[in-house]
C-alpha cells in the first residue's frame, strides 16, 4: 500500500501544482499593488500608516 499511497500522493500534487503557481503569483502582485498604494500615502500624510 505504500508505494501505491505515494504515486497517488505525488500525481495529486502534481495535479494541484498549476494552480497553486497561480495562486502565489496573484498573490506576490498584491502585495506589490499594496507597496505602491502606501507610498503616495505616506507622501501625501507625512506619516506612516500601519495595516
Amino acid at each position: 500500500m505504500g508505494n501505491k499511497f505515494l504515486a497517488l500522493r505525488k500525481s495529486e500534487v502534481a495535479k494541484v501544482a498549476p494552480d497553486r503557481a497561480e495562486l502565489m503569483g496573484k498573490l506576490n502582485q498584491n502585495m506589490a499593488d499594496m507597496k505602491e498604494i502606501r507610498k503616495p500615502s505616506m507622501c501625501m500624510t507625512g506619516t506612516v500608516t500601519r495595516y
